[in-house]
């Protein structure tokens, strides 16, 4: 086994827990430094984490000017962003909401799991019941799913297992 090589831009979460310590202060900066900004609901939302705490981590910010008020949310202020995150961000790595990921590939495995077949016909339906899951998450790494009422029965199989494997490909690539 290895050590995690923490300068891939995919880990650049775990760098900002090493900064800001295992709290709502590192994935609420990550948040801002993919989205143009947000307000503590929506950040909290997206995120999983109370409300209340997000806004506390937003409002200490913005006394300190690592954040900037909006009239409807917060952005980050881009002398507080250290050149090295800079760097990573432009390198083109998108924001992953990474519960989201877990929860459409845990779907398809349980579906393909409880069907327990070769069959392509079953697989292609198996897979039309999870594809609103799959559109977002191949959406935020740059793919499209095939549309479903293009290719009639078994046919979709192989379009949709393309790219759920182009998937698997750029997370477990390390620069995505």
């Amino acid at each position: 086994m290895t050590s995690p090589v923490l300068t891939l831009p995919v880990l650049l979460q775990l760098r900002l827990r090493a900064l800001f310590g295992i709290d709502a202060r590192a994935d609420v900066f990550c948040y801002l430094l993919y989205n143009d900004s947000g307000n503590s609901s929506s950040i909290a939302r997206v995120l999983r984490l109370h409300q209340k705490s997000v806004y506390e981590v937003l409002e200490r910010w913005a006394e300190a000017g690592v954040v900037q008020r909006l009239h409807r949310g917060y952005a980050l202020n881009p002398e507080a962003v250290p050149p090295s995150v800079r760097e990573v961000v432009s390198s083109g790595m998108r924001w992953l909401d990474w519960t989201s990921v877990y929860r459409a590939l845990g779907r398809l495995l349980a579906a393909m799991a409880a069907a327990d077949t070769n069959d392509p016909y079953i697989a292609s339906s198996l897979f039309r019941d999870v594809q609103p899951e799959f559109a977002g998450l191949a959406h935020s790494l740059g793919l499209r799913l095939p549309p479903a009422g293009r290719y009639p029965a078994a046919e979709y199989f192989g379009p949709f297992a393309k790219v759920v494997s182009d998937i698997l490909s750029r997370l477990g690539s390390g620069t995505e």
